[in-house]
């Protein structure tokens, strides 16, 4: 289906001839869809041209960079700072510091907190609806997450396997 899909959108950017083609993007874009459909059963991208990319892709993106803009906090506060308080303690001390890359990471970190919760109920509810609902999602219950989740714990067999 994503190849498909890509194909689709490469051949509507070029319908008119030969173009330049940013195929670093559009492989990233497929790549993530994959792995969200084939793991997670959720879809991040149409793969649509023109479209904006799911916020968890950019955040992807984005976050090595982030994280090389801070190293220096990283590595000499962090350590420190990281056993105060309570982790919502924490995060209002960050929000009262005027460290814009710090805050550019928090923000990053919190959209990818919150696709993974938002992932994560929509299976939740998905399996509380039964078998219907399971199959009305984007990989039809056939992604890695559903099959692991609808299969039975057999603790005789694991505890033999070792």
């Amino acid at each position: 289906m994503v190849n498909v899909q890509l194909h689709t959108a490469i051949e509507k950017h070029v319908v008119d001839g030969p173009k330049e083609v940013d195929m670093l993007q559009w492989m990233g874009r497929a790549a993530l869809e994959m792995i969200g459909q084939s793991g997670l059963g959720y879809s991040f991208d149409t793969l649509v041209e023109g479209e904006a990319e799911h916020p968890y892709n950019t955040s992807v993106k984005q976050l090595t960079s982030s994280l090389l803009d801070v190293q220096l906090f990283r590595e000499f506060l962090l350590p420190t700072l990281g056993k105060i308080g309570t982790s919502k303690f924490r995060r209002a001390c960050l929000e009262l510091i005027p460290y814009k890359d710090a805050h550019k990471l928090k923000d990053i970190i919190d959209i990818m907190d919150k696709t993974s919760h938002e992932i994560y109920e929509g299976k939740k509810e998905a399996f509380k609806k039964g078998d219907e609902a399971i199959q009305a999602q984007v990989a039809h219950g056939n992604d890695i997450i559903s099959i692991l989740s609808q299969s039975p714990c057999q603790k005789s067999s694991i505890k033999g396997a070792y």
